[in-house]
């Protein structure tokens, strides 16, 4: 999928790790497995997995096993120092970080609405957290695609032979933030 030497780390980051940052990490492992390490933690981690997140990654085929709820600050030692990107995926998690990232991490934020949060009926529910497993996954193929550009074999045509087999009926395409539309988010929430 991508060319270079060394995998990329990723680490997403919410506020309890518990759906959206594990759902990111589940679909960007399948995304980009084996040039592409995903984690993810939280900021005060629930310490267990939102059921119905894991119901929603394996209706659409991610691989779940080894996914856990896990705190920033085992990232904050010396693993923290091999991450290459750091993803927020709520504007209340960015705003809240007290750390200073290395200058060669690039940060963004996504604002990915929380399923946790939903009422209503079963299904109301239910469909909130597809609502966010589609936003995750097409915010992931934003970052893909970013990261194709990154090394000069970025096209959609490239993007999409690079895909995993059988990930591109899962993968949709649409309107979500791009590294470089969350730099300049990043930039906005800083001024």
């Amino acid at each position: 999928m991508f060319p270079h030497s060394a995998p990329r780390e990723v680490l997403f980051i919410c506020s309890s790790n518990a759906d959206r940052s594990i759902m990111a990490e589940a679909i960007l492992r399948a995304s980009g497995a084996g040039y592409i390490n995903a984690h993810s933690a939280g900021l005060r981690p629930t310490g267990t997995v939102n059921s119905l997140a894991l119901r929603e990654l394996g209706r659409r085929g991610y691989p779940t096993d080894g996914l856990s709820s896990k705190p920033l600050s085992i990232f904050l030692s010396g693993q923290g120092q091999s991450i290459d990107h750091v993803i927020f995926l709520c504007r209340k998690a960015a705003s809240a970080q007290t750390w200073e990232w290395s200058a060669t991490q690039k940060v963004a934020i996504w604002d990915i609405p929380e399923p946790s949060v939903a009422q209503g009926s079963d299904q109301d529910i239910q469909a909130a957290f597809a609502y966010t497993c589609d936003a995750v996954e097409r915010a992931i193929r934003g970052f893909c695609e970013e990261c194709l550009l990154d090394q000069g074999i970025g096209t959609q045509a490239a993007l999409s032979a690079s895909m995993k087999a059988g990930q591109e009926d899962t993968v949709r395409l649409g309107t979500s933030p791009s590294i470089n539309e969350t730099k300049a988010l990043t930039a906005g929430a800083s001024a």
